[in-house]
C-alpha cells in the first residue's frame, strides 16, 4: 500500500503486510503530528467527551470529559474541524485512513480507532474473544502470528493477549497487543476481530516520543468502556464452557448409569436361566402348561326354518347327509349337497316268529308262568301296546315277552 502524504490519500491495502501497515501508520503519524501541533498552539474547542456509537461493528464506548472527539458523524459546524482543513478534508482523511474515531486531550493522550474489513485471514472470525479462549496454545500463537505477519509487520512486537476490563469484568474482551516504534515514536496498539472485521485501537503520546503513565491509564480506561453488540465477553465465554463441561459430564453419567442397569438385567436373566437345570437323565422335559383356550359354543340355530331343521328319510331308504345350519340366514332356502343315496342291501325278509314257536322254544316253565288271567279276556303288550290273547307269552307284533 502506498501513501501520498501531501494529498493525505492512500490506496487499497495490498497483501504486503509491511507496505500496508506502513501506509496506515503513516496516516496515523501524520494525524498525530498535525493534531499535536494544533493542541500546543490552541485550546480544544470541541464538546467534552460522552458516549459514542460506531455502527460499523456495533460498538459503544465512553470518552472522558474534556476530550475532543471527531467521528464520521461529526457535524460540519464543529469548530475543531478548522484545524484539519475544514469538514471535507477531515472526512476524506478519516475515510482514506479507515479511521472511525479520533479522541484527543492536550495532556491526557491521543487515541485513534480504525476498522479494516478486508483482512482475509480474519474474515471467518465472528468474535476473537471466543476464538482465542477456546483455542489451544498452539492455535493462540497462530492467531498472533497471523496478526504479526499480515497486519503489523516487522515494526511491531507482540506483547501478548490483553483483557480490556479485567478489573470490573463487565466489558471484558480479548485484544492482541502490539507495540510499535515508527519515526522515533512509540505507540501501543490493540487488535480484535468483530464479525470478520479487524478493529484497531492505537494510542500515541501527545508530547515526546513515548506515552506517560497517565496517558496509558486513560487509554486503558477508555478500552474498558468499549462494548460490542451481541458479542460474548470473556466471562460469558468461560461460563459457557463450564456449562458445556457440566452438560458433558451429566451425559456421561447418564450413559454409565444406563450401561450399569443393562448389566444388572443381563446378570439376572442369566441367573434365572441357570435355576432351571435339565433332567439328570437327559430325558424329555415336558412343556410348560398354559391355560387352555375357552371352548367355542355352537351357534344357535333358532333362526333356521322349521322345515330345514326336520329331516325326513328318503323313500328309498338311502343316506341322509347332515344339514349345515351355522351360516343360514333367516328366510334363506336350505340347500343340501348332491350326495348319491345309499342303496339298501338285497337281503331276504325275515319271517316273524309265531306264538307257538316262541312258546315251544321257551319251554313249559314259561308257559306255566304266563298262564291266562282268570276270567279270560285280552292283554296288551307293555312295549308296543298291541292287543294280545290272554294266554300270550310273547307279543306277536314286536316279540317282547309278556309278563
Amino acid at each position: 500500500m502506498e501513501i501520498n502524504l501531501r494529498k493525505h490519500k492512500t490506496k487499497r491495502p495490498t497483501k504486503n503486510a509491511k507496505g500496508r501497515k506502513m501506509a496506515v501508520k503513516g496516516v496515523s503519524i501524520l494525524f498525530v503530528a498535525l493534531l499535536a501541533l494544533s493542541l500546543v498552539c490552541s485550546p480544544i474547542l470541541a464538546a467534552p467527551g460522552g458516549t459514542y456509537r460506531i455502527e460499523e461493528v456495533g460498538m459503544t464506548l465512553e470518552i472522558p470529559q474534556g476530550w475532543s472527539v471527531i467521528t464520521r458523524d461529526t457535524s460540519p459546524g464543529d469548530p475543531d474541524l478548522a484545524r484539519h482543513g475544514g469538514y471535507d478534508a477531515a472526512m476524506d482523511d478519516l475515510k482514506e485512513g479507515k479511521f472511525y474515531l479520533l479522541a484527543m486531550h492536550e495532556s491526557q493522550g491521543f487515541i485513534t480507532l480504525q476498522i479494516i474489513d478486508d483482512v482475509g485471514r480474519f474474515e471467518d472470525i465472528d468474535n476473537l474473544t471466543e476464538e482465542y479462549l477456546q483455542a489451544s496454545e498452539s492455535e493462540k500463537q497462530s492467531l498472533a502470528d497471523i496478526a504479526q505477519r499480515y497486519l503489523v509487520g516487522e515494526y511491531g512486537e507482540f506483547q501478548g493477549a490483553y483483557y480490556s476490563d479485567d478489573v470490573n469484568k463487565v466489558n471484558n474482551y480479548v485484544y492482541l497487543r502490539f507495540s510499535f516504534n515508527l519515526s522515533n515514536t512509540t505507540t501501543d496498539e490493540m487488535i480484535t476481530v468483530i464479525n470478520g472485521k479487524t478493529v484497531f485501537f492505537d494510542a500515541f503520546p501527545v508530547h515526546g516520543s513515548t506515552m506517560t503513565e497517565a496517558e496509558r491509564n486513560y487509554y486503558y480506561q477508555i478500552l474498558s468502556t468499549v462494548r460490542y453488540d451481541n458479542m460474548l465477553t470473556i466471562e460469558q465465554v468461560m461460563a459457557g464452557e463450564g456449562q458445556s463441561k457440566s452438560s458433558g459430564a451429566a451425559i456421561w453419567l447418564v450413559v454409565l448409569g444406563a450401561l450399569a442397569v443393562a448389566a444388572v438385567v443381563i446378570v439376572v436373566l442369566l441367573r434365572r436361566k441357570k435355576q432351571i437345570p435339565p433332567p439328570a437323565s437327559g430325558g424329555y422335559v415336558p412343556p410348560v402348561q398354559t391355560p387352555s383356550a375357552p371352548s367355542i359354543e355352537p351357534e344357535a340355530t333358532s333362526n333356521v326354518p322349521e322345515e330345514a331343521a326336520v329331516q325326513t328319510p328318503p323313500s328309498d331308504g338311502g343316506y341322509v347327509p347332515p344339514v349345515q345350519t351355522s351360516n343360514i340366514e333367516p328366510g334363506e332356502p336350505l340347500e343340501t349337497p348332491n350326495v348319491a343315496p345309499v342303496q339298501p342291501l338285497n337281503a331276504e325278509p325275515v319271517e316273524p316268529l309265531s306264538v307257538e314257536a316262541v312258546q315251544e322254544a321257551a319251554g313249559p316253565e314259561v308257559q306255566t308262568a304266563q298262564s291266562a288271567p282268570q276270567g279270560g279276556g285280552s292283554v296288551f303288550c307293555r312295549m308296543c301296546g298291541a292287543k294280545l290273547e290272554a294266554d300270550s307269552v310273547f307279543c306277536t307284533k314286536c316279540g317282547v315277552r309278556v309278563e
